[in-house]
């Protein structure tokens, strides 16, 4: 699954029930596309809701990109009534802003013609790994699926079996190198795959929760936590001895994890999708197993494994957030959702759903350890810019495990990524850091040319109010500052376009944003701080109401 990455508004943080309309009809945005064996599954549901309660369903099949699709609406308030992913994906959309309907009415009472409340049949098992709402409370997102990570292997091959400890796994390894076998298979053009060695590490060394807190600490101090600096010495360990399969740091998905399938690797590291995508690969006779990530000898960290779901959510502006709720209740009935499991061949939250094939281990260790989440307390933006381009020079034998902690490594990172010394007064600069220099800070705080003022409608007030632009009739001069490059991406993505941009800058003195792309040309203005406002080319016109560039939007 190598694909699972607003203008201002008088809606209340987290989404007020009050204001949505009841209706027996509901939009419905789908992060599956068209022709998906889960959207078969889907669309049987969607039709035997409409057959039971009269209800018509429109739903619009949007792919991975959904959320980018939804992003733009939430200025205009035409947003779908229901729309799913992955609650990574979910939470900056639609919880972080204050923009999701609170479902927590929906646990608390039984699923569609059941009698048990839903919260009991074991979802509530995963509700606690969802990051919190600004408020603290609500309950932004259902689950209906389960993603887990662990290590995969065949359970018919006579040399490798589960490995209880990090010992145990070198000792396979070993076993396997003799016979010149690989001993782990993965893709090294997948970042986040091979991160997820440095992540379970670090929690299996310094206790669970030690990799939030690295990658929470702003002033980058975190990175020199021993547990870090022990778990990137691991991973060199595997690189360093040959362990890795080789070709893996010039592979293309899905390459290795395909050869893992015809056993030319003992193991990988993976998620609960992976039999799905390699069983037309697998050898014969091949038994596909599952084992939690092994334990390190010394370590603080307990039985612990990473969870990620996939659900609903409803868009607090939703006209019709009642019969989306209906939906809901209705889809996630054991009768519904175990036809989901078994025509998907997906894990479910609920307790009383069988593990399809090859999954059975998974729910087993799911049920049976605390949840911990991937890369606690990431960003996409953070993993691309500061922790993926460190880690995979670890990764791909480029350095060892000092310099990725150490003053070229991934603290550098984090100071080039924010542009400015930050935490803990007299803390290093990047030149101090000794930080390559074509690295040494974010395109837009480079020295620049002057560039042509903006032809942006001012206000008619000093008081900051809204005025109508069409921002599309607005040029957007390019700026040596940042031109196709990582920052420019990371602003327009931030801002939900699915369209990547030509340029992006900033005028400071203006408080203005300004990010153009291909058939669309945003401007910003924003009374924010340049330290909140600026880095995700987004600005807050208030406290609580997150304002972005789109195609007509109200700038104040």
């Amino acid at each position: 699954m190598a694909v699972v990455a607003a203008a201002a508004t008088s809606l209340s943080p987290c989404g007020d029930s009050g204001a949505a309309s009841d209706s027996r009809n509901l939009t419905y945005w789908s992060m599956w596309t068209e022709n998906e064996p889960q959207t078969a599954v889907l669309k049987s549901v969607v039709a035997d809701f409409g057959k039971d309660t009269g209800s018509k369903v429109d739903v619009q099949w949007q792919g991975r990109t959904v959320l980018e699709k939804v992003a733009p609406t939430l200025a205009t308030g035409k947003v779908p009534d229901l729309v799913d992913q992955t609650d990574d994906k979910l939470y900056p959309t639609l919880a972080q802003p204050g923009r999701a309907r609170d479902l927590g009415a929906l646990l608390d009472q039984p699923a569609d013609g059941e009698k048990q409340k839903l919260s009991r049949t074991g979802v509530n098992r995963y509700m606690g790994h969802l990051r919190k709402s600004p408020d603290g409370a609500r309950v932004w997102m259902v689950p209906y699926e389960v993603l887990s990570v662990g290590l995969w292997y065949n359970g018919a091959d006579k040399n490798v079996k589960a490995p209880a400890t990090w010992d145990d796994l070198l000792d396979t390894c070993a076993v396997l190198k003799k016979e010149q076998r690989g001993c782990i298979a993965v893709d090294g053009d997948q970042a986040a795959y091979t991160a997820w060695w440095l992540d379970y590490l670090v929690d299996r060394i310094g206790g669970d929760g030690t990799m939030a807190r690295v990658i929470r600490d702003k002033s980058g101090a975190g990175w020199d936590d021993p547990a870090v600096r022990d778990a990137a010495a691991k991973v060199a360990e595997l690189v360093d001895k040959g362990y890795l399969i080789k070709g893996y740091d010039a592979s293309k998905y899905p390459e290795q994890q395909n050869r893992w399938a015809e056993g030319k690797a003992g193991f990988i590291l993976n998620g609960s999708w992976l039999p799905t995508e390699t069983h037309k690969f697998a050898a014969l006779g091949f038994d596909t197993r599952f084992a939690a990530f092994p334990s390190v000898d010394g370590g603080g960290g307990g039985a612990t494994t990473d969870v990620r779901l996939l659900g609903f959510s409803v868009p607090a502006q939703a006209k019709h957030a009642d019969a989306a709720e209906r939906f809901i209740s209705y889809f996630m009935a054991k009768k519904h959702l175990g036809g989901v499991a078994a025509g998907a061949g997906n894990l479910m939250p609920r307790d009383d759903i069988d593990a399809p094939n090859g999954r059975t281990d998974v729910k087993k260790i799911l049920e049976s350890t605390k949840p911990r989440e991937q890369l606690a307390g990431s960003t996409p933006d953070f993993n691309e810019k500061v922790l993926f381009p460190a880690y995979q020079e670890l990764f791909f034998g480029k350095t060892d495990a000092d310099g990725f902690v150490g003053r070229r490594g991934a603290r550098c990172r984090l100071q080039q990524h924010r542009g400015a010394p930050l935490g803990r007064p007299g803390m290093a600069t990047p030149d101090e850091l000794g930080c390559p220099a074509d690295r040494r800070l974010p395109a837009h705080t480079r020295p620049r040319a002057p560039v042509p003022p903006l032809h942006v409608v001012p206000p008619a007030a000093p008081a900051l109010r809204p005025t109508e632009v069409d921002l599309r009739a607005v040029p957007a001069p390019r700026d040596a500052r940042a031109t196709s490059g990582d920052w420019a991406a990371e602003m327009w993505s931030a801002c939900g376009s699915p369209r990547d941009p030509a340029s992006a800058y900033l005028e400071p003195s203006e408080q203005r944003c300004s990010v153009r792309g291909p058939g669309t040309t945003g401007t910003c203005l924003t009374s924010t701080s340049r330290s909140t406002g600026f880095s995700r080319c987004c600005g807050r016109s208030t406290p609580n109401t997150p304002m972005c560039c789109s195609p007509r939007t109200t700038v104040s």
